[in-house]
């Protein structure tokens, strides 16, 4: 009897293992769950991506507008949907610069729009024209001008609410 009773009282080095090992564990599953569900809920609900939050101003998409509307529209359309040029709206916007970052789609209006004509705009009317991009693409307006600053746009990702995914 004894025997048993120091048995209960000192478990085996194996039985300690055992205990040590299947308490731990518990204890890891409980704070991980614990961390994700603290950690991760409330970021899903606050934290959109940078483009949802407002990047460029409303006047400066309509400057864009107006920019467009002289510039670009004979090829593009006055709606954005195509012509000689692609649509630079919906899908064929999403399917084009998903993903990519506001500075490479600033770059390719600055550096090859139009073909051949490339000084017909300046940089800051293609910079508005951008803004108007976004604008009709469903992105919302905000309280400061897109910067001419290349930094600064390479750190706008064009992306969905949800993120990286389909737009």
């Amino acid at each position: 009897m004894l025997y048993h009773t120091n048995m209960a009282l000192f478990p085996s080095r194996r039985s300690r293992h055992s205990i040590l090992v299947g308490t731990s564990a518990a204890l890891l599953c409980g704070l991980s769950w614990a961390g994700l569900s603290w950690s991760a809920a409330p970021r899903a609900q606050s934290e959109l991506p940078r483009i949802w939050t407002g990047v460029y101003t409303e006047a400066q998409a309509k400057r864009g507008r107006d920019a467009f509307n002289n510039r670009c529209a004979h090829c593009h359309d006055e709606h954005l949907t195509g012509g000689d040029g692609p649509s630079l709206i919906a899908g064929h916007f999403n399917r084009n610069w998903g993903s990519r970052t506001v500075e490479r789609l600033f770059r390719k209006i600055k550096d090859r729009m139009p073909p051949g004509e490339v000084f017909i705009a300046t940089d800051q009317e293609k910079l508005d024209i951008t803004a108007y991009l976004l604008m009709m693409n469903g992105f919302p307006g905000g309280p400061k001008d897109l910067p001419m600053d290349m930094p600064e746009l390479n750190s706008i990702l064009i992306v969905g609410k949800d993120g990286p995914h389909p737009l």
